[in-house]
């Protein structure tokens, strides 16, 4: 069944009985004599995807491999592995050289700062310098550290909304990203996360409302958005007012800000806003009854 196997992987893939045994062997000096026929099989099948089927593309892989070992040998050190360099190893390495165009030093760099210690992630984490054109060891820190940074930021915002996620770099990418793009610092998304608990909307989406219709007003740094939010409390507290003289017991709405806001352009005082509502008690629908009697006074010039 073995010899089965290998004749089927030298007829399919037109591998020659010479390469395949090169790549025998290269299997065995790598792994010991115990190797099993399956690894050979895949390894073969993998040099053949790659269009390595003949004597001499063999031996210019496996020659390259060897000049490479010794590289390739300090990334696995670095990263805490203590075997000897695969194939799969080299195809990494010349990937992060040739594709992503990294030096050797910065290679060792980011397998000494890769959290987990294993050659794939290595590969995730080299893509993931290379999407945000990061190539350099000092580029790596300053990275890093800003990465830390906004975890930092996220764990506090999650903290005040008390809201708990099992991954934190979701939050950074998903919300705080953004926020941060858009001009907002770490104190201000912590102030407004804790307004947001405050006011009962305690979730992250929630919180991303907020900043959004902050961002459409102009209002981006902390002193601002500060201000905006102490008008907010006193037009909250005239509306409680406007209410109560209506004879209504409730919360100011957001379309009560917005109706009041078209009041005062139309020019009324505080005074005689309240004036109408007096008129308006034991109407069915008060503040509509508001609205008709300003209406009527500023088509009249009063």
């Amino acid at each position: 069944s073995e010899y089965t196997a290998y004749f089927n992987v030298m007829e399919e893939f037109s591998i020659k009985p010479e390469a395949l045994l090169m790549i025998c062997k290269y299997c065995v000096d790598l792994k010991g004599k115990d190797i099993g026929y399956r690894y050979i099989i895949a390894v073969a099948k993998d040099f053949a995807y790659r269009g390595i089927v003949t004597t001499e593309l063999i031996e210019k892989e496996l020659n390259d491999y060897m000049v490479r070992s010794a590289d390739i040998s300090a990334v696995l050190t670095a990263l805490g592995l203590k075997r000897k360099p695969e194939i799969e190893d080299l195809q990494l390495f010349n990937k992060w050289r040739k594709e992503l165009g990294f030096e050797q030093n910065v290679i060792l760099h980011m397998a000494k700062k890769c959290k987990r210690k294993n050659v794939r992630s290595l590969d995730d984490f080299a893509f993931e310098l290379y999407s945000n054109k990061i190539f350099t060891i000092n580029e790596i820190d300053n990275y890093l550290k800003k990465k830390e940074e906004y975890r930092d930021i996220a764990k506090n915002v999650c903290h005040n909304l008390s809201v708990y996620v099992e991954v934190i770099d979701t939050v950074v990418e998903t919300y705080l990203s953004g926020w941060l793009a858009k001009g907002y610092d770490g104190d201000t998304l912590e102030f407004l996360a804790n307004y947001c608990f405050k006011k009962g909307r305690r979730s992250l989406s929630d919180l991303d409302t907020l900043v959004q219709s902050l961002y459409d007003k102009g209002l981006v740094t902390l002193s601002s958005i500060a201000e905006y939010i102490k008008n907010g409390a006193k037009i909250d507290e005239f509306i409680r007012r406007m209410l109560i003289t209506c004879g209504m017991e409730r919360r100011p709405t957001e379309s009560d800000r917005n109706t009041l806001s078209i009041w005062q352009n139309w020019g009324f005082s505080d005074e005689m806003i309240l004036e109408a509502c007096k008129l308006s008690v034991g109407t069915s629908r008060p503040l509509v009854y508001v609205n008709a009697i300003l209406s009527d006074w500023k088509s009249h010039g009063i």
